[in-house]
């Protein structure tokens, strides 16, 4: 998947697994910033929601961005929304769709 950002695109992979309780495990990877770790992970027929802390923001804090979307075939429509301000000037919540690799 890929937003754009005020400093550009920022492209992102996702990677999932849930197991038959519905805990969604998984992480979410970008090239600049490495693999961070789902916690919190609900998968409840095709809805979604987990968390990821961002730690290393330019002020020391951890930014942490809540997740929820539903599955439709390949895709997954995702809302993104950062608990308190977003780093950079960012958007506090951002929509868009993830497609599953083939």
């Amino acid at each position: 998947a890929s937003i754009d950002t005020p400093q550009g695109p920022f492209a992102f992979t996702f990677d999932f697994a849930v197991d038959a309780a519905g805990k969604l495990t998984g992480s979410m990877i970008n090239e600049f910033i490495g693999s961070i770790p789902i916690k919190e992970g609900v998968a409840k027929g095709n809805d979604v929601s987990f968390k990821l802390s961002i730690e290393g923001a330019p002020d020391g804090s951890v930014m942490t961005i809540n997740y929820t979307g539903t599955v439709k075939g390949d895709d997954l429509a995702l809302i993104s929304k950062f608990e308190g301000t977003p780093a950079g000037a960012g958007p506090a919540e951002t929509a868009f769709t993830a497609t599953r690799a083939k």
